[in-house]
């Protein structure tokens, strides 16, 4: 049993977790635009990049998207949403399950106008607070405004009203946003069914899917609308528009949780519900109150997993979960394959004691440890992974003076993340190597003489190893 452990932070990718694609350079409209009823107010009226002037570059721990909410009082402070990972830095450990609330912003900004055609006319705002933002459950960010809503309007921006109800799955919807080093473009797609989403360390309940295939990094915090109402419906976070990986939930590669199994979903993207949001303000002021504001209020437990890095070659009666952070008498734990049961349902909960935790399982797939007091949840993914990889090494050759050739080697976790390495004049011989000729490759390039063969084991994240390559350095 191999155990990819989802607190290993190894890897960092800008905004919106997975698209690498190459997106024009155009900031247009992508897609036709779409009609029928689908809840709200019907105005008529299609949505356009200049009308949505509401929608800008947001500056923050990352380069993402923002918008302005319209929460029917002009004389209110303006607040905006983004992504929990655009206002939080989403290396840090305590992501999991913290919760900001009321946090000083000194430099956070967000550019409106961010279009090609209105570049003379862009205006800044600064973020004042970041008066909640959370990757725990969700991943949501109130981001408070250097100005008044009348104010923003005074300027022409126009701030976006929240729906009061979810679309059902596929209605048409369009996506405003900004990729990275690029304008505002537009996305006309179809909504999805709601899902539970697992990603690297994180757990998301119940995020809107869709087929929007233009989501790139850049895009997360990007409001979800719904065309006839003309209201934003979610907040873009995620997506597995242009991954590479197919078969592990890492960063980059979120995993659609079902009965089925937790899988990656092709060509897929993800966003935030944000019906039942407008509860969190009164009179256009953030106020929150626990049972009526659907977000998570508080951090969840920090009682963490540890203990469990790869590699676990031999798994045994004695390899248990093991947990470590406060605790008290309130703290209580289930540990469940994801799929058969939830977090949040009551049933399977034990008080917490440490030296009475439930064997590690052996299980291929994604498994959750779920930590609560009270209210307060906190939901931390493992995933089992027991199978070889089978990529091949990636290999970059140098000629040097002579016959002397510097060879380094790349990584591309979780399939590509290590190596060990030996030489043979021939690739059977290769082949043929006992493990113990092998050494472990650290990041610096050897130096070889050529002809000869390098001979290469491939490792993955969770410590699996793959079959010996030969190759060839003429």
């Amino acid at each position: 049993m191999k155990i990819i452990v989802s607190l290993a932070l190894l890897a960092l990718l800008n905004a919106c977790g997975g698209g690498s694609g190459s997106p024009d350079q155009s900031g247009g409209q992508t897609g036709g635009q779409t009609g029928g009823q689908t809840g709200g107010q019907t105005t008529g009226k299609p949505i356009t990049l200049t009308d949505q002037t509401g929608v800008a570059r947001y500056h923050g721990q990352s380069d993402c998207t923002a918008f302005v909410l319209d929460l029917r009082n002009d004389a209110a402070p303006a607040y905006a949403l983004t992504n929990g990972h655009c206002a939080q830095n989403f290396s840090d450990p305590d992501t999991p399950y913290a919760v900001w609330r009321d946090r000083t912003a000194t430099s956070d900004r967000l550019v409106f106008f961010y279009t090609a055609s209105t570049q003379a006319a862009q205006k800044t705002v600064q973020v004042s607070e970041i008066i909640y933002s959370s990757m725990n459950q969700t991943d949501l960010a109130v981001l408070k405004l250097n100005a008044t809503v009348g104010q923003l309007r005074a300027q022409g921006i126009e701030p976006i009203q929240i729906h009061s109800s979810p679309l059902a799955s596929g209605s048409p919807i369009q996506v405003i946003g900004a990729p990275s080093s690029e304008f505002l473009r537009q996305v006309a797609c179809q909504q999805g069914p709601r899902v539970d989403v697992t990603e690297f360390v994180w757990v998301w309940s119940q995020l809107q899917s869709n087929d929007c295939a233009q989501i790139y990094p850049g895009m997360s915090g990007s409001p979800v609308f719904d065309p006839v109402s003309r209201k934003a419906v979610g907040v873009i976070n995620t997506t597995t528009v242009g991954m590479s990986e197919t078969r592990n939930c890492y960063l980059g590669s979120p995993c659609e949780i079902s009965a089925q199994g937790t899988r990656p979903r092709a060509q897929t993207s993800y966003a935030v519900p944000i019906d039942g949001l407008a509860a969190c303000f009164v009179q256009g002021q953030w106020a929150p109150q626990a049972g009526v504001c659907p977000l998570p209020l508080a951090s969840g437990p920090a009682l963490l997993p540890q203990g469990l890095f790869s590699p676990m070659q031999h798994p045994s009666s004695i390899s248990r979960w093991q947990l470590e952070g406060p605790s008290s008498a309130a703290t209580q734990v289930k540990f469940i394959t994801a799929g058969q049961d939830r977090c949040n349902t009551d049933t399977g909960y034990q008080t917490y004691q440490a030296t009475q935790l439930p064997f590690l399982p052996t299980q291929e797939g994604v498994h959750l440890a779920c930590v609560r007091e009270g209210q307060r949840l906190t939901v931390h993914p493992i995933e089992v992974d027991n199978s070889a990889p089978t990529a091949a090494p990636i290999v970059e050759v140098t000629p040097l003076d002579g016959q002397a050739r510097r060879v380094s080697l790349s990584f591309k976790p979780p399939e590509v993340s290590g190596y060990d390495t030996a030489t043979s004049a021939t690739e059977a011989g290769c082949r043929a190597l006992p493990d113990s000729a092998f050494t472990p490759y650290f990041r610096v390039p050897l130096v070889l003489d050529a002809p000869v063969h390098l001979c290469v084991k491939v490792s993955d994240r969770a410590g699996n190893t793959g079959r010996v390559w030969a190759q060839a350095i003429p």
